[in-house]
C-alpha cells in the first residue's frame, strides 16, 4: 500500500464514533439508580509507547507518549459495558527524516464474567474498533481511517480487597476504509495492577501490546506502560 493511495480524514465519521462511545455510558446511567449492582468505572491513563514497523527488509521505530480514558459500566455483576479513546503520538527516525505518528483509536462494546472462584472472575467481551493514523514528515502529511472488532478473554483476581490484578487478551481486526481495503490482524492485550484507596478512588499501572500484520508481511508492534487514577461512582 503506498502513502499516496490512502484516503483522507473522516471527521464526520470519527465524531460519530466518538459520540457511540459516550453513549455508552450515559445511555445507561438512569438504570444505575435503581440497580443496586450497578457500578460506573472510569479510568484516565497517560503512558510512555513505542511502534515498530517493520518487514522482510527494512523497520522503523517511534517513541512518544499515548493518553485516554476508558469507562466500565458494570450493568449487573455478570454484565458490562466498555469504552476506551486512546491517542497517541511519537516520532522517529527515517533515512535521516523525523517523521510523526498519530494513532487515534475509540472502542466499544460489551462482555460478560462470572465469579469461578474466590476473589477470581473470567469472561468474555467483544469491542467495535475505529482508529485513524496519521503519517507527516517535512511538511507532508498523510492519514487513513480504520474499522473492524477486537474478540477476547478478560481475568480479574482480587489480590487483596484493595488490590487488583486485571487482564484481557484478544484478537484484533481492522481494515483500510479505501480503496485499497488493506487489513491487520493478530494479538492485542493489556494487563496491570490497580490499588484502591477508599471505594470511589483508587490508581492503577497496565502495559498494552498490538501485534498486528498484514498480507504482505508487514509487522506493526506497539508498546505501551501507562499509569493513571480510576474513579468508581
Amino acid at each position: 500500500m503506498g502513502f499516496d493511495q490512502i484516503p483522507p480524514i473522516k471527521m464526520k465519521k470519527r465524531l460519530l464514533t466518538l459520540a457511540a462511545l459516550a453513549a455508552i455510558t450515559t445511555s445507561f446511567s438512569a438504570a444505575a439508580a435503581g440497580t443496586a449492582e450497578s457500578r460506573l468505572d472510569v479510568y484516565g491513563f497517560v503512558g510512555a509507547a513505542n511502534l515498530k514497523i517493520s518487514n522482510d527488509t527494512d523497520s522503523f521505530k517511534a517513541d512518544g507518549v499515548d493518553l485516554g480514558a476508558r469507562a466500565v459500566f458494570n450493568v449487573t455483576p455478570n454484565l458490562f459495558l466498555l469504552g476506551e479513546y486512546t491517542y497517541a503520538d511519537a516520532d522517529g527516525d527515517a533515512f535521516g527524516t523525523t517523521v510523526k505518528i498519530k494513532v487515534d483509536e475509540a472502542r466499544g462494546g460489551a462482555g460478560f464474567r462470572f465469579e469461578v472462584a474466590p476473589g477470581l472472575k473470567l469472561g468474555v467481551f467483544g469491542q467495535y474498533v475505529y482508529q485513524q493514523t496519521s503519517f507527516g514528515a517535512d511538511g507532508f502529511s498523510i492519514s487513513a481511517d480504520y474499522n473492524g472488532y477486537h474478540v477476547g478473554g478478560i481475568a480479574q483476581y482480587d489480590i487483596i480487597p484493595q488490590l487488583q490484578g486485571f487482564g484481557r487478551v484478544g484478537y484484533l481486526t481492522i481494515e483500510d476504509d479505501g480503496t485499497d481495503g488493506s487489513k491487520l490482524d493478530g494479538l492485542d492485550l493489556n494487563a496491570g495492577l490497580s490499588y484502591r484507596f477508599t471505594p470511589n478512588l483508587g490508581i492503577y499501572i497496565e502495559y498494552r501490546y498490538s501485534g498486528l500484520s498484514t498480507s504482505d508481511n508487514t509487522d506493526f508492534d506497539y508498546n505501551s506502560f501507562r499509569g493513571g487514577v480510576k474513579l468508581s461512582f
